[in-house]
This record gives C-alpha cells, structure tokens and sequence, in this order.
C-alpha cells in the first residue's frame, strides 16, 4: 500500500468513525470542529476563510448549520473557537495561534481518544506537561 492509498483509507475510517459520534452524541460543536480540521488540516486559519469554504463544501457547511447556524456564521465562528480554546472537543484541540485584521489566527490538531479529554494548550498553543498527566501529545 502507497503512503497515498494509506491516507486515503485513514480519511475513508475517519469519515466512518466521524459519522458514528455524530450519530451517537449528538455533538454539533465536536462536529463542526471535525470539519473545520478535514477541510483546513494542518494550516493556520481565520473563521472568515472557514466560512467561505463552506460554500462550496456542503459537509462543512451543514456541520455549521447544525451547530452555529449559517446567519453571522463568521462572527458565531469565531467566538465558538474562543470557548474551545485549549481544550479538547469531539477529538480536535483548538488553539489561537495570534490575531489578524480580520480577528483570531486559529490552529486545529485532531487528538487520540485516550488523550484528546487530558491535553491542553497553553496560551503560546503548546502542550504543557502537567496538563497532559503524562500522555505524549499527538503529532
């Protein structure tokens, strides 16, 4: 198996395993943030460009409307990320990476199970070690 077909099955179980906890808890902000991290991986990002990408990704855009609904989407956006962040939600930790122009420079790192309630971020979005009671940080 190629590094792409392995990844390609990794986002296939993610996919499955996503729709599960939907289904099962019922949780629209884990939802969402699931989504923001499919579409934005590992980049920095402002709510703005997650809004604006939900117009042409319609799981993104249905997780918005679940959990924020899509009226002032930007601004509901960005103060969910706020309450979130440091903190595990639905598997993905959200940290501000800084401010823009536009508002908060946000980063998303999805989690392991085991870890994703014990780890958090620290203002500067790095994982402290007492916060984390020994468990190493996912890559």
């Amino acid at each position: 198996m190629t590094e792409t077909e392995f990844q390609a099955e990794c986002l296939r179980r993610f996919d499955r395993i996503e729709a599960m906890l939907e289904h099962l808890l019922g949780d629209t902000t884990g939802a969402l943030l699931r989504q923001v991290a499919r579409v934005v991986g590992s980049n920095e990002f402002v709510a703005a460009e997650v809004t604006a990408l939900a117009e042409t990704d319609t799981r993104l855009r249905e997780a918005l409307k679940s959990a924020i609904g899509l009226e002032s989407a930007t601004r509901r956006l960005g103060k969910l990320l706020a309450r979130c962040e440091g903190r595990s939600m639905g598997g993905v930790l959200v940290a501000r990476h800084g401010d823009s122009n536009v508002g908060g420079v946000w980063g998303v790192k999805l989690t392991l199970p085991l870890a994703a309630a014990s780890i958090r971020f620290d203002h500067a979005g790095t994982f402290t070690e007492r916060e984390t009671h020994g468990i190493s940080p996912p890559l």
